[in-house]
């Protein structure tokens, strides 16, 4: 071989070992750049919280990552938007569009409307995160569990104690990692609930007997128990004969004849009861009426929800006079 094709071979032998060094190089550089990137979402993760696993109704449900997409029922949505969070779709829709409570979060949020009862191809065609049903909803938690990771939230802590719904609140803000918000939450309803005892003393109601009823086109229901506790505890007494839930017609609440009357419209099926009930001779001889203590509100204050007992206990604040 001539010296000058020695030098030739000598050369490209160099460059092509500085190619694949660099090949090699690069290679090396992109794996450990994916395996930092990786560590490091890893570790965000973690520090999130999620991977988690609920335990629930039905067993233990595996939540991979925060949920951003999430069908529930109407009272889920209630949670979720005092957690500052809409939900994807909401099974009973259109009764959530009865309480005046969520005007605001309807006309805010676009929502899917996933049917009543759930429809469960919608379901299945949101492809969410998370589905969240509760104990009395009539559900078919296999079907769901296969569509997404389902949680079936226990509400008969609301039986147990004026403010069961928090225990309920909690267990959502914490699968949906929320829980500043419910911290939030908490402080202001301690705050209302102490603002509406003072209202109430203010408004020289301590000790009188009140009647939470909802007035309906047929028929006219009292609530009592863990829906009215918390106002109830605010300084004010039920009513003889209304400790348990049940009908009552205008011969029966003459007989009642309260001090105080809370008034709501059947938020299923908004005809004007209301409005029909307070003409009658019969209810315009009741002493809360003559003494101007019947105070009209929405239903969602006797419900089992975050926002509607909130609701509920900034009235007894504001409106009670």
């Amino acid at each position: 071989m001539s010296t000058l094709k020695k030098n030739s071979f000598i050369v490209l032998m160099l460059l092509l070992s500085l190619v694949v060094t660099a090949c090699g190089s690069g290679s090396k550089e992109t794996a450990e750049a994916e395996n930092t990137a990786n560590a490091a979402e890893e570790t965000e993760t973690k520090a999130s919280g999620y991977p988690k696993e609920v335990k629930h109704l039905k067993g233990t449900t595996l939540i991979p990552a925060k949920p951003e997409k999430i069908v529930t029922s109407f009272v889920g949505a209630d949670f979720l938007f005092e957690l500052n969070k809409a939900p994807y779709g909401v099974s009973g829709l259109e009764v959530l569009g009865g309480f005046k409570v969520f005007e605001d979060e309807l006309k805010k949020y676009k929502i899917e409307d996933m049917g009543n009862p759930l429809n469960y191809e919608k379901v299945l065609a949101a492809k969410p995160d998370l589905i969240i049903a509760f104990d009395w909803d009539q559900v078919d938690y296999d079907k769901l569990s296969k569509i997404a990771p389902t949680v079936i939230v226990d509400g008969s802590s609301e039986e147990l104690n004026p403010d069961g719904f928090i225990h309920t609140f909690t267990q959502i803000a914490d699968m949906i990692g929320e829980n500043e918000a419910k911290d939030a939450f908490v402080k202001r309803y301690e705050e209302r609930k102490a603002e509406a005892k003072k209202n109430v003393e203010a408004a020289g109601l301590t000790g009188k007997t009140a009647l939470f009823m909802m007035a309906g086109e047929k028929i006219n229901y009292v609530y009592s128990g863990s829906s009215t506790k918390i106002y109830l505890d605010a300084g004010l007494k039920a009513a003889p004969g209304t400790d348990k839930d049940g009908q009552i017609d205008l011969e029966g609440l003459s007989k009642v004849n309260p001090d105080v009357i809370f008034l709501a419209e059947d938020y299923s099926n908004r005809t004007g009861a209301v409005e029909k009930i307070q003409q009658s001779d019969i209810w315009k001889n009741l002493k809360a009426v003559k003494e101007n203590h019947v105070y009209i509100w929405d239903t969602a204050a006797l419900g089992p929800m975050a926002q509607g007992k909130y609701y509920g206990i900034e009235y007894l604040g504001k409106e009670v006079k």
